[in-house]
Parts: C-alpha cells; structure tokens; sequence
C-alpha cells in the first residue's frame, strides 16, 4: 500500500464534483485535421514566450498550452531546446517548413474556450481514444450506483487540472469506520486518475483514508488497481475492472490495517543510512532525498518510534504531499518507494 496525507480542500459531494467537470467538459471541442492545416507562431513577452497555431483557412489564432508545444516539437523532429535559445523568427520558419514537409498525416487536435480567447491543449494521434474525465467520473458513479452505494461516498482530494492535463480524484465512505491499532479511525476510499491531452493513463486504486491527520493508504495489490492507456475500448475494460474492485474492497480493506499495523513492529537498525539508499536506489536525487531525511529526523525521531518501518515509510510517502502536486511525478514516485518499503519488507520479516 502507499501512504497519502492530507489534502488542502474541504470534501465535495459526489454531485458538486460532477457538476465542476461537466461544466469544464461544455467548454472542450475536437477537430480532426493536420498540422499543414495551420501556421505556426512564436511571440516573445514579459511573461515568456506565447506560442500559437492560425488556422489557414479560417484566420483563427488559437494559443498553445506547454505540453502540446512538447507534442508538436515531438511529433516534427525539432529540438525543444530551440525554442528558448534561438529568435522567434527563426524557431517559427523552421517549424513552419518541418510542418510543410511533415504534417500531411491527420491528428487530433483539442482545443478549450478560456477567458483569454481558445486554446489547443492537445494533438495526439489519429488513433487516440478519447476517454474523458466526464466519461471516467460517469462511469465510476454508475458503478457505484449497481453497488447501491453511491450515497455513501464523498470526493476528500481532488485535481481537476486547468486545460485536463489531469484528472485525480480520491472518495471515500461517509459512515463505513474502522480503527488502526494506533487507535485512529479510517475510512475506506478510491482514487482515480486521467487525462485528456495524453500525459497520462487511465488509473483506478484502492485505499484507505485515516482521519485524524488525513494520511490514506492505497493498496498495491494487482486486483485493487487497474491501468488503461486511451487506446482500443477503455470504457469495457474500466467497467469490468470497477466491478472487480469494489468484490475486493471490504477484504482489501481489512488486509491494508493488518499490513500496517504489523509494521509498527519491525524495527530497521540504522534507518537514516536505509533512507539514503533507498533514494539512490530510486535516484530520487540529493534535493529530493534530503526532504525525507529532514521529514523523518523532524517528526519520528524519538525513543518509541526511532527506526520503526512504519515512520519510515511515512518520512517518504509524507513528502509527497508536502512539496509536490497530485500530478508531479515526484508525488506517485514517493508513495510508490512507501508502499514497497512496507510490503516488501513486512514480507521479508515474515518469511525470516
């Protein structure tokens, strides 16, 4: 399992969560049509530089949001690099000419209505299959619903992303209360996440939520997750794999307790030293690493908890949610190393 902790906005109803992501949904449009279709621009400002693309035909200018200037750079050959160090003429007559000798091939392209005009937040693939927040959030609630529990959930941690580029979302029972052996109460949830512009999978876990400090954990275990990339027929595979995580839930539930009540009895002799290796292992990095030092010698070290498997993986999973956004990368990888460290080496201890 993975630890997770508190999150930074008051819980939402499942309808209010609905109601926010059909209303950025009516603002979201696709066309299929090439890159040829366009011309690229580049404006420098005070603010950075602004990227475009104007329609040939139609004169319509439409900016471009920073992951989908990856996409395009990706998807012609051009350094991105360039982009930054070479003038805005120039960077725009090379990408012009690549699009005229490379961009015959059809795509999709996504665009979004702001306040300050459209915007294109994606071009992905003539086989990208949409699969959109609106779609997973209908899917999962009607899930719930057959269940005859969509009453009992409420949405704790949320990140909608501004143009879709994510889409995380944990909920959790209302009344359904168990007790650690620590003696705090927790909740049962799930956490799901998507997006819309191709940066990442459609994905579904199993969790725990802690109430006192709001610190969850998700279970690791191959039938209380799944993960669909946004090609074929999602929608099948995800159905199939809700029904298959809520026939685990009460068991995965009783199982994640029992896992991390068990690590408070497993001591690691020199934990600092195990902390280092751990990040080098995961090549976390220097700065990242010394978060989770500072973390664990600031909240765990004292006479009773001084080497417990418990609060080290804490010290990891607790960073997380201290310097990084539900999105960044850092964030899955530290509850990542937290669940291994704890299922891994209760294993270890259990089999020795």
């Amino acid at each position: 399992f993975e630890l997770l902790s508190k999150p930074s906005q008051k819980p939402l109803s499942i309808n209010e969560l609905y109601q926010k992501t059909l209303e950025e949904s009516a603002l979201k449009k696709d066309w299929y049509c090439t890159p040829k279709d366009f011309i690229f621009g580049m404006e420098e400002t005070k603010e950075g530089p602004v990227y475009s693309l104007q329609h040939s035909q139609t004169k319509k200018t439409y900016q471009l949001i920073e992951p989908c200037i990856n996409q395009i750079c990706q998807k012609l050959g051009y350094t991105k690099r360039l982009t930054k160090v070479l003038s805005p003429e120039l960077v725009q007559s090379s990408i012009n000419q690549l699009i005229e000798k490379f961009g015959s091939q059809r795509h999709l392209f996504r665009f979004m209505k702001t306040d300050n005009g459209p915007v294109i937040r994606a071009i992905l693939s003539d086989d990208y299959t949409k699969f959109d927040n609106i779609q997973l959030l209908s899917t999962v609630l009607e899930n719930l619903a057959k269940s005859g529990s969509l009453n009992d959930w409420e949405v704790t941690k949320y990140d909608l992303g501004k143009f879709g580029e994510t889409f995380d979302i944990r909920l959790t029972t209302k009344n359904l209360t168990k007790v650690l052996k620590v003696g705090h109460p927790v909740r049962q949830g799930m956490h799901f996440t998507n997006s819309e512009i191709g940066l990442r999978s459609i994905e579904g876990l199993l969790l725990i939520y802690v109430l006192r400090c709001t610190n969850g954990l998700i279970s690791s275990n191959s039938h209380d997750s799944f993960s669909f990339r946004h090609i074929g027929n999602p929608e099948n595979k995800i159905n199939l794999a809700l029904k298959n995580l809520l026939t685990h839930s009460e068991e995965s539930f009783d199982s994640i307790i029992n896992l991390y009540n068990n690590s408070e009895n497993i001591e690691i002799p020199e934990p600092l030293k195990f902390i280092e290796s751990v990040s080098s292992d995961y090549s976390l990095g220097k700065k990242v690493s010394q978060y989770v030092l500072e973390n664990y010698q600031s909240t765990f070290i004292s006479p009773e908890d001084t080497g417990l498997l418990k609060g080290i993986s804490d010290s990891f999973t607790e960073v997380a949610h201290q310097k990084f956004n539900m999105h960044e990368n850092n964030y899955k990888t530290l509850e990542l190393i937290g669940s291994k460290i704890l299922t891994e080496y209760s294993k270890y201890i259990n089999n020795n």
